[in-house]
């Protein structure tokens, strides 16, 4: 929630909600022992597929580069925010525990 705010506050353009499912990831390991999001900031048309010729050339493009520095804003603002507003940091590590636990539970 926190990191969706914070996009819209940086105005990074069509803004996608975390996806339910995704097949199994490296980053999902890491998430096993630490907190982590995908920051979704699309950069290629709707229907791209991912890990196609048309994903690599528009993330050599300037609206792959925009995104990334979007990227960079939305984490800056997060850490601002988990810094600076009392309580959220507790809460963020309160939510990642119930969170971890359920994935544990659903191994």
């Amino acid at each position: 929630e926190e990191i969706i705010r914070c996009a819209y506050e940086v105005g990074a353009p069509r803004i996608s909600p975390p996806r339910e499912r995704t097949g199994s990831t490296d980053f999902a390991n890491v998430m096993e022992l630490i907190p982590g999001s995908c920051i979704r900031v699309m950069f290629v048309p709707e229907k791209a597929a991912a890990h196609s010729q048309e994903y690599l050339d528009n993330g050599k493009s300037e609206s792959g580069h925009t995104s990334i520095i979007y990227g960079a804003k939305i984490l800056a603002a997060v850490c601002y925010d988990l810094i600076t507003v009392p309580g959220l940091l507790k809460e963020v590590q309160e939510d990642y525990a119930i969170q971890r636990k359920k994935m544990i539970e659903e191994a």
